[in-house]
C-alpha cells in the first residue's frame, strides 16, 4: 500500500491477499518464478508510459487504505452492529419505571 501510494508501480506474487488490495494496478507474477519477476520488473523499467499507468492506478486505488477512509468503514461497522444488537433487543420494563434492553 506505502509503494501504491507514492506511485511507485508494484510487482507482486499472484496470490489472492495481493490482488484484492492492489486489483488491477500491479503486475502478478507466479510466486517462485524468479523468472518472471525479473521480466516484469525489467519490461516496467523499459516501459515509461506502462510504468507510470500503474503508478498512477496505484495511488488512486491507495486512497482506499488512507487512514480516514478506513476509520469510516471501522465506524460503519460499529453502528451496523450497535444497530442490530439493539433491534434484536426486546423491551423490559424495569424497576425504576426505566427501560432496558434485554438479549432475546
Amino acid at each position: 500500500i506505502e509503494a501504491m501510494a507514492s506511485g511507485t508501480p508494484i510487482v507482486a506474487s499472484d496470490l489472492p491477499a495481493f490482488r484484492e488490495v492492489a486489483g488491477d494496478h500491479a503486475l502478478y507474477v507466479r510466486p517462485h518464478d524468479h523468472v518472471a519477476w525479473a521480466e516484469s520488473a525489467i519490461r516496467l523499467l523499459h516501459d515509461a508510459p506502462r510504468r507510470d499507468a500503474v503508478g498512477r492506478a496505484g495511488r488512486v486505488a491507495a486512497l482506499e487504505y488512507a487512514w480516514p477512509r478506513v476509520i469510516e468503514r471501522v465506524v460503519a461497522v460499529y453502528e451496523r452492529v450497535i444497530a442490530e444488537a439493539r433491534g434484536r433487543g426486546r423491551r423490559r420494563r424495569g424497576g425504576s419505571g426505566s427501560y432496558r434492553a434485554v438479549p432475546s
